[in-house]
């Protein structure tokens, strides 16, 4: 099935079918003496045979290399996919991209809050005001927990401190799972 596959793929296979099907308003038979033309060549069977096992071999070798050169080791912090941070418990994803200059990239994604007591998926309250004060609640009925008010990370403005929203809190615990994971804190952790 896979060299099937690499046949559909061939250039020189689609270029023909690509030939046959325009050559079709033209007619039939030009096309089959086209054909017998193209196809009509004094080469010894064994010519024909080495050819064929060098084009084998060759893309052999160059499937062996891209499977070697996919093999990439990502960073040891990939491991780390869980913190405690502000009193709530951080679940995430790391994913990986490739740059244009063919470097990959590590970056995290999916990032969710969850109960501590619980482990059940925290929902913001106030998540549908964009500005608005986050204020993340258990929904599990048989956990009493609480977001304690003195664990909100806050934010001065000239005259007061605010609760920040979902998405400031989100971003400032990106900031702090990358600090982490730059420095190494999260293997004491």
């Amino acid at each position: 099935m896979l060299v099937l596959k690499k046949i559909l793929k061939h250039p020189l296979f689609i270029l023909f079918v690509s030939f046959f099907l325009t050559s079709y308003s033209v007619g039939v038979r030009e096309v089959v003496s086209w054909l017998r033309y193209a196809f009509t060549f004094e080469l010894p069977i064994w010519a024909i045979v080495v050819i064929a096992l060098i084009t084998i071999l060759v893309f052999f070798i160059r499937d062996k290399l891209r499977t070697v050169n996919s093999k990439v080791e990502y960073p040891s912090y990939t491991t780390y996919f869980e913190d405690s941070i502000y009193g709530l418990t951080w679940k995430w994803k790391w994913t990986t991209s490739y740059r244009h200059d063919l470097e990959y990239c590590v970056s995290i994604n999916d990032l969710f809050a969850y109960c501590p007591s619980c482990q059940m998926k925290l929902d913001d309250l106030n998540g549908y005001y964009p500005d608005a004060e986050a204020n993340y609640v258990c929904d599990n009925d048989s956990c009493n927990w609480t977001w304690p008010q003195n664990l909100k990370p806050t934010k001065r403005t000239s005259y007061t401190h605010r609760v920040l929203s979902d998405t400031e809190i989100k971003d400032k615990v990106i900031k702090q799972i990358e600090r982490n994971a730059r420095t190494g804190e999260w293997r004491t952790q």
